[in-house]
């Protein structure tokens, strides 16, 4: 038996995620489309996971009306929740014509419920409800604690919880840690493209040691490291004049006299520059990151002279900007020319991705 999945993607590549997960999509709700799957719920939500271009997928639970209060709605959640459950739950305020928003909406809901005896966990829930409300009407949708899914639809507004703020070139590169198989575990990163160093900021509050390339300086004195920058000879007073303007006196060094310790190390040159012979003083790399603003094709092209240099395992992380709309071109000429060093490649369209892929690979 067929049933309804409620599935997020970004406008901009709707029509891909359509073409992705088949079935009969409806359109629902500007962001939204419903599709129908008879594979278990397991394989549905593992299909939209390693899909491209689909961001969020639940199945829907529950429909209700919305009147001149939320009780129709409350009622509705109330069946589908069991004593012994815990909840959490996420309101889309698309249309409620009430004007008001999400956050208080949840709030009310979740008060109603605990007051019929219903327990809400914000941290631990073992149900997550979803509430997408429009033209008058609220779409529930929910996942167990179990379901290996997103649990967070509007991670925009979860952002703004973190303590910590990231930019979004940071929370780009979050999101490929928390959607990717990234390992628990890495020693060093080498970071092309870094410039400003949101990245390699990034990396080393994850407890990584940093290479990072580029003939740009980095905002120094915003990344927790105090840096050593390599330059080539000629360029070395120059990059002695530019670093004593920062407070934190980053370390000039000799391209050819690169130190072993540090946790960050600022080699200034153009990725397409480095050659994998300059990187043996430093050891194995466990991690290449790479977030440059260049056609995709020659990305992957780096990513390969570079790939020597990687321990056997290491990943890649690696931004694909689609510089034309020819996006299906774009992902096949990366993949033809990583499956020569990499192997376990996935592309996903991330949360904060704009005109752009994140690309996670492992050296062969």
């Amino acid at each position: 038996m067929a049933h309804s999945y409620l599935v997020y993607s970004d406008k901009r590549f709707a029509e891909n995620a359509l073409k992705e997960l088949g079935g009969k999509p409806v359109p629902f709700a500007g962001k939204f489309f419903i599709t129908k799957s008879s594979a278990s719920k397991a394989k549905t939500l593992e299909k939209a996971k390693r899909s491209t271009f689909t961001e969020w997928a639940a199945p829907i639970v529950g429909t209700a009306k919305l009147g001149k209060s939320y009780s129709q709605l409350i009622k509705t959640i109330a069946k589908l929740l069991k004593k012994d459950d815990t909840f959490t739950i996420e309101v889309i305020n698309s249309r409620d014509i009430s004007g008001t928003n999400a956050k208080s909406i949840e709030v009310l809901l979740g008060t109603e419920l605990e007051k019929k005896g219903f327990v809400a966990d914000l941290r631990n829930p073992s149900l997550f409800l979803y509430v997408i409300l429009q033209k008058g009407e609220a779409t529930i949708c929910a996942l167990s604690a179990s379901d290996d899914a997103p649990k967070v639809l509007d991670v925009f507004r979860a952002d703004k919880k973190i303590d910590d703020k990231l930019n979004r070139a940071q929370l780009k590169l979050k999101d490929a840690f928390e959607r990717f198989p990234v390992p628990k575990k890495i020693g060093t990163a080498l970071d092309l493209g870094s410039a400003p160093g949101g990245w390699a900021a990034y990396l080393l509050k994850k407890g990584m040691r940093v290479v990072a390339v580029d003939n740009a300086l980095l905002e120094y004195d915003s990344i927790s490291a105090k840096a050593v920058i390599a330059a080539k000879k000629q360029y070395l007073a120059q990059t002695k004049k530019l670093a004593s303007k920062f407070s934190t006196k980053p370390n000039v060094v000799n391209i050819n006299g690169i130190p072993k310790d540090f946790r960050l190390l600022h080699i200034r040159l153009r990725a397409g520059e480095l050659k994998a012979k300059q990187l043996t003083k430093i050891g194995g790399v466990d991690m290449l990151t790479i977030d440059m603003n260049i056609y995709p094709r020659d990305c992957a092209g780096i990513a390969n002279g570079l790939a020597d240099s990687l321990n056997k395992g290491a990943c890649l992380i690696m931004t694909i900007k689609l510089m034309t709309p020819n996006v299906d071109k774009h992902i096949k000429n990366v993949e033809k020319t990583l499956s020569k060093k990499y192997t376990s490649r996935i592309i996903k369209k991330l949360p904060h991705n704009r005109m752009e892929l994140t690309l996670f690979a492992v050296k062969k």
